[in-house]
């Protein structure tokens, strides 16, 4: 199926900056044109609007008028709003809690594009969030989740959030492929927050 939302002054195969490089190394590495991907948005509008690019629907969830507000602002769309749902193209976004909406709300998902969602949830809440999103994945759903890991810890988000812990929310239900582990030296929170060190992980899971 075509997308039906386009960025036509783009030259072809390049990536915007502000895209994360794994997602456009995703979206040239999996064949996404009849996919509904799932874009729980927390500074993740620029990838949202690149998957629109190659799938054939993206829908995101966010808590805010706001944030629905940047997504579409950015791309020069304007949506068609009804009971707090807006849509232009094949983008959809609520502007919800992600935990109000079931499978049956959203519809069938093929994948789940997570950057930054999980790692702004403290230890409850993030739990919660684990075991909501899981329920919305059937068996063959894709999710590809990217984290922060980092020393010391902080009291505030993004909140470091390793391997072990990704096991432990998801290896009941997925299977986990560990696809990266990078070292950020530059990143910012490294000097925000004085630490000795973070690494960047992306898993990409499958529910079973």
């Amino acid at each position: 199926m075509e997308s039906t939302f386009r960025q036509d002054s783009r030259d072809p195969g390049t990536t915007p900056a502000a895209v994360h490089p794994w997602v456009a190394e995703l979206a040239a590495s999996t064949d996404l044109s009849g996919a509904r991907v799932l874009v729980p948005l927390r500074g993740g509008s620029a990838d949202l609007l690149y998957l629109a690019e190659h799938a054939a629907e993206v829908i995101g969830v966010a808590s805010t008028p706001r944030a629905v507000a940047e997504v579409f602002d950015s791309a020069g769309l304007t949506p068609a709003v009804t009971d707090g749902v807006h849509r232009a193209g094949n983008v959809t976004v609520w502007c919800r809690d992600l935990l109000d909406l079931g499978a049956a709300d959203l519809g069938p998902v093929d994948l789940v594009h997570d950057r930054a969602a999980l790692t702004a949830l403290t230890d409850a809440p993030r739990d919660r969030y684990a075991a909501h999103l899981t329920s919305l994945c059937a068996p063959g759903t894709r999710y590809f989740l990217t984290t922060l890991e980092y020393r010391p810890t902080a009291p505030e988000p993004p909140f470091s959030v390793g391997a072990d812990q990704v096991h432990g929310h998801f290896a009941e239900a997925f299977s986990i492929d560990h696809a990266h582990a990078e070292p950020r030296p530059e990143h910012r929170l490294m000097t925000e927050f004085g630490l000795d060190y973070l690494v960047e992980h992306g898993f990409l899971m499958t529910r079973r």
